[in-house]
């Protein structure tokens, strides 16, 4: 079992939230790539049947990571911190996200 856990939700908003549970719950797979980007998604879903080792801890933080990266290079977030734990039968993904603050009267104008 995954779990994903969002931090700091109230410094978001549900396009954030939505953005992230979109990108991390997509499978990205060489077989049925999303059709306007074969990079979007997450590898999480290999890791489902996996051991649990501290290798596939490392793995579900890199690939949790790589499929948040691109909120942050299109300026939808700040930054991002990704760690995973297992608990229990669970593999437990925390992501805390920092929304980026922007001035909405400055960037209109600009």
């Amino acid at each position: 079992m995954l779990d994903i856990s969002i931090f700091n939700p109230e410094t978001l908003d549900d396009i954030i939230d939505t953005l992230i549970a979109i990108s991390l719950f997509s499978d990205q797979s060489e077989q049925d790539p999303y059709w306007e980007d074969p990079d979007f998604g997450s590898k999480l879903y290999t890791l489902v049947r996996e051991k649990k080792t501290p290798q596939n801890l490392v793995l579900a933080e890199q690939y949790a990571t790589d499929a948040l990266e691109w909120l942050v290079d299109d300026g939808w977030l700040e930054s991002l911190a990704v760690s995973a734990e297992y608990r229990d039968e669970s593999t437990i993904v925390q992501i805390s996200p920092v929304k980026k603050e922007v001035d909405l009267l400055r960037e209109t104008i600009t």
